[in-house]
């Protein structure tokens, strides 16, 4: 009686131990599993922070996929507003402007730009049009300072809302996206204010005289400059 009672708490015991591994065994799987998940999901989250739209597929799609942020409502929503209050900043900057006939620089530099956001989206499969609002702000902030004049400066005290507004959305995205994000702002930054600096030089322009109505010089007519010289002679 006593080694028949001895046998069944030993095979007792020895069931309780294997349940008792097949529990740790459990638990320690589930967590290897959820561990498994979690660096999967970073995973991904990484490759679509870096990879945002596809490399493949149709040019279309793909061309869709950048202009719509692939999908995110959010970054829609805020760099579309940028995009629509700089658009507005700038045909204003170019409504000053005398030589109106000569849009078609301003109009060649913005497609350029826009040429420019989708290229590089294509070959390095990232979604967005900040460059666009980057470079336009740039841009237009430049041909503000050259159209400015001391008596015409209070008419320009409004700029400051899409210029706040940009400066705004470039420090969100600074906080929120990766450095090369940013470096990426500062770069078209700088592109649109190289593309004023040549629309200034090209001869769009001309010699670039009278090219703001705010700082226009009244042109003296030839016969004027003639009589001119011939009162001087006498």
């Amino acid at each position: 009686m006593n080694r028949t009672s001895h046998t069944f708490s030993r095979k007792h015991s020895r069931t309780n131990a294997t349940t008792q591994t097949q529990q740790a065994t459990a638990v320690v799987a589930k967590v290897e599993i959820e561990g498994v998940n979690m660096a999967s999901s970073s995973e991904e989250y990484d490759n679509e922070a870096m990879d945002e739209c596809p490399l493949d597929g149709s040019v279309s799609d793909r061309v869709g996929c950048i202009l719509s942020y692939a999908g995110s409502e959010t970054d829609v929503w805020i760099n579309y507003t940028v995009l629509a209050i700089n658009t507005m900043f700038c045909c204003w900057v170019v409504s000053q402007q005398q030589r109106s006939a000569k849009i078609g620089c301003h109009v060649t530099s913005l497609v350029f730009v826009v040429a420019f956001q989708i290229g590089l989206c294509l070959q390095l499969g990232c979604a967005g049009i900040s460059i666009v609002w980057c470079a336009m702000m740039s841009w237009a902030w430049r041909e503000e300072q050259r159209q400015q004049t001391t008596s015409t400066r209070s008419h320009w005290v409004w700029s400051w809302i899409p210029k706040g507004l940009t400066a705004t959305a470039i420090i969100y995205y600074g906080i929120v996206s990766p450095v090369i994000t940013t470096a990426a702002h500062f770069c078209a930054l700088a592109l649109g204010y190289f593309l004023s600096y040549l629309e200034s030089l090209s001869p769009c322009f001309g010699s670039g005289e009278a090219l703001y109505d705010n700082v226009s010089r009244p042109a003296v007519e030839p016969d004027q400059s003639r009589e001119r010289i011939l009162d001087n002679d006498h």
